[in-house]
């Protein structure tokens, strides 16, 4: 089994954005037909995943299912499926591609499937919403990805989904492979880094809990580094650039899952898991997350 664009998926140990199948299934996944589920009271999330899957997918065609009619889908062999669920090991929402119709968790699918894990908007207040949401979808992971997918900028939603279908797009390459947050990152290509140590490295301002001070980063980190508003980020997803990656941020209590995106072309040039050492607190987590970012661009 080759290693895959966005990260490795082992039996035992879990990574962060990433796809897994062979060469073989990339092929067999272009006759196949796209299956977009869209969700109730979120036309602008449906809308956004539904224009980027137009314009990336090259298969036969493309259908749209309401989240409530998925049990259509049963048995029919000739589909992919777009929709949301979470990456078990972790909990995290995540954005899938997945021939698996079983249900919302996805682990080491044999058939092959590919993700993009939904960063985490800190600081939002969302338990009337998610209590509206659970009344028409029953199932917390999937309305946890909605609730940060509906407070996102349109262009925030189509950069991850275009990295996720940038997963599907390279999953016959086999070039990269991630590991766990480390001082060694021999398995990086020099392309990767000299990307990382050349652009400067964008923060929203609302990644992150206020726990966590700006100076605190900026003080453990060697790159170049700005903060920035969701408006100014939407900003550089729009403009495509040249310039600036994005520290896309998910967690789930103490755990870090991350990646940087290249704003010029929506790839994933860095994925990883940061994991909590003993006594660490949601901010602990985070600065070591930055300094692990900061051990490979220097």
């Amino acid at each position: 089994m080759r290693t895959l664009v966005l990260a490795l998926l082992l039996p035992i140990c879990a990574y962060s954005q990433q796809g897994e199948g062979s060469p073989s299934v990339y092929n067999e996944w272009k006759n196949k037909t796209l299956v977009i589920i869209t969700y109730p009271d979120n036309k602008m999330v449906n809308a956004t995943l539904k224009e980027v899957a137009e314009e990336r997918w090259q298969g036969k065609k493309i259908e749209t299912v309401a989240y409530a009619d998925t049990k259509t889908l049963k048995g029919r062999k000739d589909i992919v499926i777009l929709k949301l669920g979470y990456y078990t090991s972790y909990g995290m929402p995540i954005i899938s591609i997945s021939t698996d119709l079983k249900s919302e968790l996805f682990t080491n699918s044999s058939d092959g499937w590919a993700y993009a894990t939904i960063p985490k908007i800190a600081g939002l207040d969302t338990k009337a919403e998610k209590k509206l949401l659970y009344k028409k979808i029953k199932n917390n992971p999937v309305i946890d990805g909605l609730v940060n997918l509906r407070h996102a900028s349109a262009e925030k939603i189509k950069l991850i989904t275009n990295s996720l279908f940038n997963t599907t797009d390279k999953f016959k390459a086999g070039e990269y492979e991630f590991k766990f947050a480390r001082k060694s990152h021999t398995t990086f290509t020099k392309q990767q880094l000299d990307i990382l140590k050349s652009k400067t490295l964008l923060i929203s301002k609302n990644s992150f809990l206020k726990g966590v001070k700006e100076e605190d980063i900026k003080s453990n980190y060697t790159g170049k580094l700005k903060f920035v508003t969701e408006d100014q980020l939407k900003n550089h997803i729009a403009e495509n650039s040249k310039t600036t990656v994005y520290l896309s941020i998910a967690w789930e209590a103490s755990v870090m899952v991350y990646s940087i995106i290249d704003l010029e072309t929506s790839e994933v040039i860095y994925s990883n898991v940061q994991q909590p050492k003993a006594g660490n607190t949601y901010n602990g987590v985070f600065i070591n997350m930055v300094k692990n970012l900061s051990d490979i661009t220097q």
